[in-house]
């Protein structure tokens, strides 16, 4: 079997991928995520997978490197993960009644060969919020403490709740990790 490495310290990345049965280790790639002036969400989360991936494949030649991320935007605005729960009330205050776009970036390094190859690609999926009440939103943050996710919830659980609609063609891809896109391609390279 060939040696996979997610680029990635998230548990969450770690649970989608591990869906996959593929054995593989977590490699956390410590790159600066400032991403160039220029860029909008959907550009900056694709570059933000590709140098996550190389920072790693750096470190682990002769595997296949997996990279992802995910910025959240709404009315043309980044959205972050909230760190706290001042932030995470805030967010969700703004997001409620309105859509939100999730840009998932993910690439993958091919290094098994003796030219390395590289593919990379974007998901949007779109969330539409219910009008969230005070008192919804302080219930909400208090049970499932989301603080590490973009948005400020955490659709696989109670963050459920939150939500009208989800528009997808890849509902992992809210989660951070895009199943159905990275399973298409390891397919095609012959390791699914």
């Amino acid at each position: 079997m060939q040696n996979i490495v997610l680029a990635s310290s998230s548990v969450y990345k770690q649970t989608l991928f591990s869906r996959l049965q593929l054995p593989f280790i977590a490699d956390e790639p410590n790159i600066d995520e400032q991403l160039p002036s220029s860029f909008n969400a959907k550009e900056g989360a694709e570059w933000l997978a590709i140098e996550k991936a190389k920072f790693v494949a750096n470190r682990h030649p002769s595997s296949v490197v997996i990279g992802a991320d995910q910025i959240a935007e709404l009315d043309g605005e980044m959205i972050n993960k909230p760190l706290n729960h001042e932030t995470a009330v805030h967010q969700l205050n703004k997001q409620s009644g309105k859509r939100l776009q999730f840009h998932t970036g993910v690439a993958i390094i091919d290094q098994r060969g003796s030219q390395s190859n590289q593919f990379s690609t974007l998901n949007t999926t779109e969330v539409l919020f219910r009008v969230l009440s005070k008192q919804k939103i302080e219930h909400y943050l208090r049970t499932e403490t989301p603080y590490d996710c973009a948005g400020g919830f955490k659709s696989e659980g109670l963050g459920i709740t939150l939500f009208e609609r989800i528009d997808s063609d890849d509902p992992t891809s809210l989660i951070g990790l895009p199943l159905i896109i990275l399973s298409t391609q390891l397919i095609r390279m012959g390791l699914l």
